[in-house]
């Protein structure tokens, strides 16, 4: 218990491979618990210690294995069952993006091992770009020949990108949206501007970490 006080991350993935070891360290202070203070039933305790995890585990994970058994895996992307409305959009900016987009189309995303996989298009580093903030940003991706920008992952990442990209939002311009989380915006060429700013609610609502539309918005594979 005392790794969890100093423990650093907040991604639950990082803590997930020591949850078992966190039980079991729990089941044999209960049983050596019981053995003590128990000696007619020293597996009482870790009995019931055992009920509680499991109960409440189940509890926690019923949903989720109940959605995975409605996923239709003949169409994962399309399936609500398979994917949240969140990571549908995500996936479907990825396949746009692979189907719709030249080859040699470079694009800029906060997770980008992942969209460049699903999407087979050559990302440029987040951090490279980002790194001197507002000022110049647009300069610094025509530069490094990036014509998209993905917005749809809703990390803390994905906010730091939209705050940067907020101050210069009118120098972008939304090319696809994949309501409700996921857009594709381009970065226009130049000085070039766009006169109706339709990039710019869209990343102040990223910055927020909000849905970028509402439920009337336009499906994944209209145009804006």
């Amino acid at each position: 218990m005392g790794l969890l006080v100093v423990w650093i991350w907040a991604v639950a993935r990082f803590l997930d491979p020591i949850l078992p070891f966190l039980f079991l360290t729990l089941l044999a202070g209960a049983a050596a618990l019981g053995k003590r203070m128990l000696p007619r039933a020293p597996l009482a305790p870790a009995v019931a210690l055992t009920v509680v995890i499991t109960a409440s585990s189940l509890a926690y994970v019923t949903p989720e294995i109940v959605s995975a058994v409605s996923c239709d895996r003949s169409t994962p992307l399309q399936s609500t069952g398979c994917f949240t409305p969140h990571e549908r959009a995500w996936l479907a900016a990825a396949v746009y993006a692979r189907e719709q987009t030249p080859a040699s189309t470079r694009f800029m995303a906060s997770k980008e091992g992942a969209f460049s996989y699903l999407s087979d298009r050559k990302l440029v580093a987040f951090a490279n770009v980002l790194q001197d903030g507002s000022e110049g940003v647009i300069q610094r991706m025509q530069d490094a020949n990036v014509r998209y920008v993905v917005i749809g992952t809703g990390t803390g990442r994905q906010r730091r990108l939209a705050r940067v990209l907020v101050p210069v939002c009118e120098r972008l311009a939304v090319a696809q949206m994949f309501p409700p989380h996921a857009a594709i915006l381009e970065v226009l060429p130049g000085l070039q501007t766009d006169p109706v700013k339709s990039a710019c609610p869209i990343l102040v609502r990223a910055e927020k970490g909000l849905r970028l539309w509402s439920e009337s918005a336009p499906t994944s594979g209209e145009e804006s």
